[in-house]
């Protein structure tokens, strides 16, 4: 999953890790793998995650839990890693419980300290101490899954919403240069802290109704946290890795999705037709609407770029970027459309209608390429006779009706255009 994962902490293969952390990597693994055993068994594999966390899903923030649930560290990350590929409400569910389990499991240390009595009489696998890096970690890791689940699903967090840049500092390596004896922050962790601060930006948002120049703003801080993570991690231009460049097409594929929540807002200011504003939200729109229409473009190309690594892995990217790109695709398809405002306005200079259906038809095949490729037959009843047909379904990509939605929504406009 790394490094186009999310940063999430790692964990060394051994015998000892427990079932929940294996069966969300199984599972997520499962989708893509080339093994078609492995394929075939992806809804064992969901069946298994789901029948090990939600029994111990809390209704409210306020339920008490339960120590002997055997939810620890690796149950926490396992479910942050299966919620994180999902685009289900069942992954928003276990997502959110990930969260409010890293609130309430103990993280106390010595000998018994915090162990349940599955683990004390080796039932469980050996409890695993987390140093205060880990547990930073882990609360950064749940916090930014409920988060990103949230904003697919449109719910409210469990728990309350916190500023997580305080954390930063935490995360620094134990690792010092010893020319400067200034300790440096690995990557993995730089892009935790960054993406854990953008979901609290977007999720702030979502508190702003009505007032799209505040979600401006919040495109201003998203991108000042993206310049304050490039300097930390400070790669030579010329030698950018994938975590490089999944940072930048984080950066731009959020800063995209405020920016068109925005341009909905100043849409509906011009619709209300209040005298005196009218001018002024045109204005706002228009400029509004350009920086969307390039900061989309600027994602589908860095998607497609051979430099970047994407193309051929774009199956492999956490639910929430597909949540994201649906949204920059469509939203550059609009722009296009007729009966739409940008083109009343005459936002579209000459070429550029063009030059946007081609980008987003070349995404789009590309897209739908790797996403139909994820698809599997696997049997959810053997044959009871030999005349019988074994019943079979057809597992699919979590975001792949999304994407024919959306490449209807493009062959619709591409014949009129």
């Amino acid at each position: 999953m790394e490094p186009l994962g999310l940063g999430f902490p790692d964990f060394p293969a051994s015998s000892e890790l427990t079932p929940v952390l294996l069966s969300a990597i199984t599972s997520v693994a499962s989708l893509h793998s080339p093994f078609s055993e492995l394929r075939a068994r992806q809804l064992q594999l969901r069946h298994d995650v789901l029948q090990r966390t939600m029994p111990y899903a809390p209704a409210t923030a306020e339920d008490d839990f339960n120590p002997e649930s055997g939810i620890g560290t690796e149950e926490v990350v396992g479910a942050c890693i299966w919620s994180t590929y999902q685009g289900s409400e069942e992954a928003w569910k276990v997502a959110r419980a990930a969260r409010w389990w890293s609130e309430k499991y103990s993280y106390e240390t010595g000998p018994h300290a915090g162990l349940t009595v599955g683990e004390i009489v080796a039932i469980l696998p050996p409890v695993r101490h987390v140093t205060m890096q880990d547990r930073v970690r882990i609360w950064l890791t749940a916090f930014l899954a409920e988060l990103h689940q949230c904003e697919i699903h449109g719910k409210e967090p469990i728990m309350q919403l916190i500023d997580p840049a305080q954390y930063s500092q935490a995360l620094m390596s134990s690792s010092s240069d010893n020319s400067s004896n200034k300790t440096k922050m690995t990557k993995q962790d730089a892009g935790l802290v960054f993406y854990s601060r953008v979901a609290y930006l977007l999720a702030r948002t979502r508190t702003e109704q009505g007032d799209p120049d505040r979600l401006v703003q919040a495109t201003r801080d998203v991108t000042a946290s993206w310049c304050s993570t490039r300097a930390v991690l400070a790669s030579d231009p010329e030698k950018r890795d994938v975590y490089d460049h999944t940072i930048d097409l984080h950066h731009i594929l959020a800063k995209a999705c405020v920016l068109i929540r925005a341009c909905r807002m100043y849409e509906e200011r011009i619709s209300n037709k209040i005298q005196g504003e009218v001018s002024a939200a045109i204005a706002a729109y228009v400029g509004c609407s350009q920086t969307c229409q390039q900061t989309c473009m600027d994602g589908i190309k860095l998607l497609l770029s051979p430099q970047t690594g994407f193309a051929s892995n774009l199956a492999a990217l956490p639910s929430i970027y597909h949540f994201w790109m649906a949204q920059c695709a469509m939203f550059l398809i609009e722009l296009c459309m007729v009966d739409r405002l940008p083109y009343r306005l005459g936002l579209l200079v000459e070429g550029q209608l063009d030059e946007i259906l081609r980008a987003v038809g070349a995404f789009m095949q590309q897209y739908l390429a790797e996403l139909s490729a994820c698809n599997t037959a696997v049997v959810v009843e053997e044959r009871q006779h030999e005349a019988e047909a074994r019943q079979e379904e057809v597992i699919k990509h979590p975001a792949l009706d999304a994407a024919l939605a959306v490449a209807d929504m493009l062959a619709s406009v591409r014949a009129t255009a």
